[in-house]
């Protein structure tokens, strides 16, 4: 399967997923409207549909439903710390696959933080999602500094903590959040489904840091958190194997009956009004 792209406006997009969809839109995306009045939202819709429904690749219903009803769900948001109020730094992005395919929907920037430019569909391999996903974020190199243990203020002993004259764990820690990032980000990976509902839902969490002149930080969110220099190839690694972890936890929980793939069926399409 060669990688395939898609591009819709805001309200393209939206039509689509009310249309082969009844789950809430897939976060971490967002949709804000630009009509002050409901009906002329609901003709508006109509219009885009008219136009749209003679053309709707079937992949891309297939991705609307992959993305509702995933095996493995995958999201990525990233803002700038020093710019939060500007839409160009804001990156969101909602991933999903299936035993047969991955698709990974990007949202572009908008007039403001709320407001989406549009979206873009990736299709790809199912094993291909994580490099999808990270072709997707900015391309940054691996952070130079050695791996930065990365201590949490609560229980700190605060002269440990501001001491700058004592190299510790605490001092490291503080500097290295201190540092301006160009972007700071947050990727989850999560279990699609369970037949034991949210309390048979396992994730993981990955932050990432990408400071100005230096490079990209990655931390597996835990117990033990450790800020790594990391490039878009140990990116692609790191997020594979958490995908990979959710996989066989769905086949050793005996959980595949339920998947979606080769068995997701295209909802009937519903009349407007």
């Amino acid at each position: 399967m060669t990688n395939t792209t898609w591009r819709y406006t805001d309200l393209e997009f939206v039509v689509l997923w009310e249309r082969y969809s009844d789950l809430p839109f897939p976060s971490p995306l967002l949709y804000t409207s630009r009509f002050s009045r409901q009906d002329d939202y609901e003709r508006e819709k109509r219009r885009i549909w008219e136009q749209l429904c003679d053309r709707v690749p079937t992949e891309v219903v297939w991705a609307i439903g992959t993305l509702g009803r995933p095996d493995v769900c995958v999201t990525a948001q990233g803002w700038c710390d020093q710019d939060v109020e500007n839409p160009d730094k804001h990156i969101r992005i909602s991933a999903a696959r299936s035993a047969v395919a991955g698709y990974v929907v990007t949202q572009l920037p908008g007039e403001t933080r709320w407001h989406s430019g549009g979206y873009t569909i990736a299709e790809c391999p199912a094993r291909q999602l994580a490099a999808t996903l990270v072709a997707a974020l900015p391309e940054v190199a691996a952070g130079s500094r050695p791996n930065i243990p990365i201590v949490q203020p609560g229980g700190i002993d605060p002269y440990k903590l501001f001491d700058d004259s004592r190299d510790t764990p605490e001092t490291r820690s503080r500097r290295f959040l201190e540092l301006p990032a160009a972007t700071t980000g947050r990727i989850r990976v999560r279990q699609g489904r369970s037949k034991f509902g949210q309390r048979g839902i396992a994730e993981q969490v990955f932050s990432w840091r990408d400071l100005a002149d230096d490079g990209r930080y990655v931390i597996a969110e835990g117990d033990d958190r450790v800020a790594v220099g990391t490039g878009p190839q140990r990116l692609i690694r790191i997020l594979d194997e958490a995908i990979e972890a959710m996989v066989t936890r769905l086949e050793t929980h005996w959980e595949t009956g339920e998947s979606t793939a080769g068995e997701w069926s295209v909802p009937m399409r519903r009349p407007w009004g």
